[in-house]
Formats: C-alpha cells, sequence, structure tokens
C-alpha cells in the first residue's frame, strides 16, 4: 500500500510538473462549470422568475418604479418598493423580445467567470477541489435572478478593493472614490445584495487606516529606541 501510495503521488507530480497538461486541465474545468451552469439556468426555473417578469412588464408600461405592491392578493396596495427595478424591467423586455438565449448566455458568464478567474490562478491540482466543490455547492443558487448578478458584481468589486488596498487609489485618489460610488449606484438598482459591496469598502477603508497608523506607530516606536 506505501510503495502504491507514493507511486501515485510520483505520477501526481509527474503530471502537475507538466505546464502543458495544467492549462489543459484548467481549460477543462473551466468548460465543465461553465456547461455545468448552463444546463441549470437553461432547464431549471426561479419560482420568482415569472414576478420578476410580470413587475418588469409593469415598469415598461407605466415608466416608473412600483412603490405600492399592485400584483399580489394578499398584500396589494401595501407600500413596497423594487429594489431589482432595473433587472426585472430588462428580463421583461428581453422576455418580450423572445431573447432569452442571450440572458441565459449572459447569465452563465457571469456565474462562471469567477470560477474562471480562480481556476486561472490555481497553482496546483489540489486547488481543483474547492472549486469543483463551490461550483457543486452553487447549483440551487444559480438561476435567472437577479441574485446571479450580484454574485459576479460582489467578487468584481472585491478584486478592484484588493488590488487597490494600500495604493495611491486607496488615499485620495477621488476619481477612483467616483468610479467606486457610481459601481455601488448602479448595482444598488439591480438587487439588494450592493449592501455587501458597502460592507466591503468601510472594511477595507478602515483595514487601510488602521494599517498606516500601525506603520506609523511602529516608525515612531523605532525612533525612540535609537
Amino acid at each position: 500500500i506505501s510503495g502504491s501510495g507514493r507511486g501515485i503521488f510520483a505520477f501526481l507530480e509527474t503530471v502537475n510538473s507538466s505546464a502543458r497538461k495544467f492549462r489543459v486541465a484548467k481549460i477543462i474545468l473551466f468548460l465543465a462549470v461553465f456547461s455545468y451552469f448552463s444546463l441549470f439556468i437553461s432547464t431549471m426555473l426561479d419560482p420568482d422568475f415569472g414576478w420578476h417578469i410580470k413587475v418588469g412588464d409593469w415598469i415598461i408600461q407605466n415608466r416608473q418604479v412600483p412603490h405600492y405592491d399592485e400584483l399580489s392578493h394578499t398584500m396589494a396596495g401595501h407600500e413596497w418598493v423594487d429594489h431589482e427595478w432595473l433587472i426585472n424591467g430588462l428580463l421583461a423586455f428581453a422576455y418580450g423580445k423572445g431573447a432569452m438565449f442571450f440572458v441565459i448566455m449572459i447569465f452563465s458568464v457571469m456565474a462562471s467567470l469567477p470560477f474562471a478567474y480562480w481556476i486561472a490562478k490555481a497553482r496546483s491540482y489540489a486547488s481543483f477541489f474547492p472549486l469543483v466543490v463551490g461550483a457543486i455547492a452553487m447549483s440551487g443558487f444559480i438561476f435567472i435572478r437577479p441574485a446571479v448578478i450580484s454574485f459576479f458584481l460582489f467578487f468584481l468589486f472585491s478584486e478592484i478593493l484588493a488590488r487597490s488596498y494600500g495604493n495611491s487609489d486607496f488615499k485620495r485618489n477621488i476619481g477612483f472614490f467616483a468610479g467606486i460610488l457610481i459601481f455601488i449606484l448602479v448595482w444598488a438598482n439591480l438587487h439588494a445584495g450592493f449592501i455587501t459591496g458597502v460592507g466591503l469598502i468601510c472594511l477595507a477603508v478602515f483595514f487601510d487606516h488602521a494599517r498606516r497608523l500601525f506603520s506609523r506607530n511602529t516608525h515612531r516606536g523605532e525612533v525612540f529606541f535609537h
């Protein structure tokens, strides 16, 4: 058994050392994830899909965001603001034009792009395991629904902050923060998940200030002891 185990690990190391084979494995994994998500999105119907289409139709017909529930039987006339009004209008428009194939492709791409990025950053076959588990775990979440857009925007926003953290962009760059504000504003009109983006920027600003304060105090301590 011990000899077999060593043989298996030696084989994996040999395969892992081949950059070309590893790149091919990455491409295969991404295509598998994309196909998997596309299958779910094209065959599984979100229970709220009809609601999104109906609300979107109302928005298109009335050219305004609904502020009262006009559609449900039990809560008719109840004060309500559709925080997903933009995507609901777009979905209703696409549905009315018979363009659902393009909607399926767009949602499949948005669900798959974060995984494409993580797969591209993988450095070993062992990194594939959590990605496969994550893709399978998300299968019950991936439908034509605004939450998928929020998932993609959260990924994009977190990457923007991660790349800018500690740089000059994070200090006094007005343009950078103006871009962040526009990003959050668009997100807020697509899905309520924008609040997670607000939380991220607050945490990033807090830790950036804490890091600089700690660095300043450390420098003062070094000067004192010298």
